[in-house]
C-alpha cells in the first residue's frame, strides 16, 4: 500500500468517526491542518486528500481562509451510543457510591437494558478515584475539563463535600459543564443550601424521611434526648434529616429534646463533648463510618450500648452490620438511585429544554443491636 494513502485512509476514518459519533457538531471547526499534521506525522498534502473527500461525502465544508466546519449533523436519537461520563469523588471513601456505580457501569454493559430508555444504550466513562487528600478539587476540575474536551454526552456528578472551598468547586464544575451544554444528573445530594436547589437533575435518598424514620424508632424505644452529630462542611443532606427528625419530635404529645452537635477533631475529644450532655439517651451519627469509629470509645468509658445509649446513622455500608455492636442504621437505596439516574440523564441529553427534576426514593431503616437489645 503506498504509504500516503495509508495515512489519508487513516485520518479520514479518524474525523469521520468523530462527526459519526457526534464529538463534532455542526458547524464546528476542524483542528488546523498544521495541527493535524502534526499529530499525524505526516504532510498537508495528505491532509488535505482526506478532509476533501470527507467533503465530497457532505461531512464538511471547506473555505480558504476559514478553514474546515462540519455540516452534517446528527441526530443523537439515531446513535447507537450515549457517551456518559462519571465525577464521583469519594467513590472509594464512601460506600454508597460503589454499589450505585458499579449498577451504573452495569447497564452499560448490558446492551439489552432497558427501563425508560428505549433502545438507547451509552457507555461509561471514568475520571478515575485519584482524590487524594488536598488535591481532590483540582482533579475533579481536570476530570471535568476531560470530559468537556471528549464533548461526553452527558454527566453523573456527585458534588464535593467536607472542605470550605467544596462549594465554589462545586458551583464552577456545574458552570463549565452548562456553558458546553452538557448536561448533569447530582447524585445523592445538591450542593446548594436547602432549600434551594441548583439547576441540574438531582437523584437522592429521601433524606428528610430517613431522618423522620430515624427519630420515630427512637422515640418508640422511649427516648426523650436525641442528640444529633454532624460535621464541618458537610452536604446539605444534614439539614434535611435534621428536618425529619424535627418532624416526628412535634408529632409527639410528650416533650422530645433534640440538640444538634458538631465532630471535634479526633473520636475521643468528640465522645468527651457527647457525654457531657445532659440526660444523654439516643446519638444520630451523620453516617455509618462516623458511628463506627465512636462506639470503642463509648465501650471504652464502660458506656453501655443500647442499654445507655442508643446509637444509629445512615448508609448501612458493608461493615454496620460487622461492628462490636452491629449498627441500627438507615440504608441508602443504591442501586434504585442508580437506576433512575441513569433514565433521567438520558431523557434529559433527549430533551433539553425540559424543566429540572428532583427524585427522591425511600431507603429502608435496619434494626441492629445499637439500639435493640
Amino acid at each position: 500500500m503506498n504509504p500516503r494513502k495509508g495515512k489519508m485512509q487513516k485520518i479520514y476514518d479518524f474525523f469521520k468517526k468523530e462527526i459519526d459519533e457526534g464529538r463534532y457538531s455542526y458547524g464546528e471547526l476542524f483542528p488546523t491542518e498544521a495541527h493535524i499534521a502534526q499529530q499525524f506525522n505526516t504532510s498537508r498534502p495528505t491532509i488535505a486528500k482526506a478532509l476533501n473527500l470527507l467533503k465530497e461525502e457532505g461531512y464538511v465544508t471547506r473555505k480558504a481562509g476559514y478553514g474546515t466546519a462540519v455540516v452534517k449533523q446528527i441526530n443523537k436519537d439515531k446513535l447507537d451510543e450515549y457517551r456518559l461520563g462519571t465525577i464521583i469523588p469519594y467513590l472509594k471513601d464512601t460506600e454508597i457510591f460503589e454499589p450505585i456505580f458499579g449498577e451504573i457501569a452495569q447497564q452499560a454493559n448490558n446492551k439489552n437494558f432497558s427501563l425508560a430508555i428505549d433502545e438507547n444504550n451509552f457507555s461509561l466513562m471514568w475520571g478515575g478515584n485519584n482524590f487524594i487528600e488536598g488535591q481532590g478539587h483540582e482533579y475533579a476540575l481536570q476530570i471535568a475539563k476531560k470530559y468537556i474536551d471528549q464533548k461526553v454526552d452527558g454527566v453523573f456528578f456527585s458534588p464535593l463535600e467536607f472542605s470550605e472551598q467544596a462549594h465554589d468547586i462545586n458551583l464552577s464544575i456545574c458552570e463549565q459543564f452548562n456553558n458546553a451544554n452538557i448536561p448533569m444528573v447530582l447524585l445523592d445530594r445538591d450542593f446548594t443550601p436547602f432549600p434551594q436547589s441548583s439547576s441540574h437533575d438531582l437523584v437522592s435518598m429521601n433524606h428528610i424521611i430517613a431522618g423522620y424514620e430515624v427519630a420515630k424508632h427512637l422515640i418508640s424505644l422511649g427516648c426523650k434526648d436525641i442528640l444529633f452529630l454532624s460535621t464541618p462542611n458537610v452536604a446539605n443532606t444534614i439539614s434535611q434529616r435534621v428536618i425529619g427528625l424535627n418532624i416526628a419530635a412535634q408529632e409527639e404529645s410528650s416533650h422530645i429534646s433534640v440538640k444538634m452537635i458538631t465532630t471535634a477533631n479526633t473520636p475521643k475529644d468528640t465522645v468527651d463533648l457527647i457525654i457531657k450532655e445532659p440526660n444523654l439517651c439516643s446519638l444520630i451519627c451523620y453516617n455509618d463510618a462516623a458511628a463506627a469509629k465512636l462506639i470503642p470509645e463509648f465501650l471504652e468509658r464502660g458506656i453501655k450500648i443500647p442499654r445507655e445509649l442508643k446509637v444509629t446513622a445512615f448508609d448501612d455500608v458493608k461493615y454496620a452490620q460487622l461492628l462490636s455492636i452491629p449498627l441500627t442504621t438507615y440504608r441508602q437505596p443504591c442501586i434504585e438511585i442508580a437506576r433512575a439516574a441513569v433514565n433521567i440523564l438520558i431523557e434529559r441529553v433527549k430533551h433539553p429544554e425540559t424543566p429540572p427534576t428532583t427524585h427522591q426514593i425511600n431507603g429502608k431503616l435496619i434494626i441492629r443491636q445499637s439500639t435493640v437489645e
